[in-house]
């Protein structure tokens, strides 16, 4: 019984520690995100030039995505397109932007080797609510 117990309190501080962990990556990669994030300005006007000159801005965009799949990886590819943006399957040096789920993965590694701008797919809703 007593190499039971044993066994149990192991499990559950390997399970903390695994936990904690996760925490700790979810944080950093926040941060990263924050320090990426990039708002492109708009006037809080209701003026069809304003909007018009927003459009022509994220025409310059081209945008990719990293660990979303289907109807999601589909929603975000909408979401690009309604802004005027490029869209691209495959990441490369010309991206501007990488809407990105998680820290991790190849995409999101040269993205941060390449200077693209890692966003969250928060950024992509700030940017079509306007």
């Amino acid at each position: 019984m007593l190499a039971t117990a044993k066994k149990n309190r192991e499990d559950i501080e390997a399970q903390a520690k695994s936990s904690k962990k996760e925490v700790s990556d979810a944080k950093k990669f926040l941060v990263e995100v924050e320090k990426r994030w990039e708002v492109i300005a708009i006037d809080i006007d209701d003026d069809m030039s304003t909007k018009k000159n927003d459009k022509e801005r994220c025409k310059k965009l081209l945008v990719s995505v990293t660990g979303y799949q289907g109807a999601n990886r589909y929603t975000i590819r909408s979401m690009v397109n309604e802004i005027g943006a490029d869209w691209s399957d495959n990441l490369s040096r010309r991206n501007t932007h990488l809407v990105c789920e998680k820290a991790e993965a190849q995409k999101y590694t040269k993205a941060l080797e390449w200077g693209i701008h890692v966003v969250s797919i928060e950024w992509l809703h700030h940017i079509v609510s306007r």
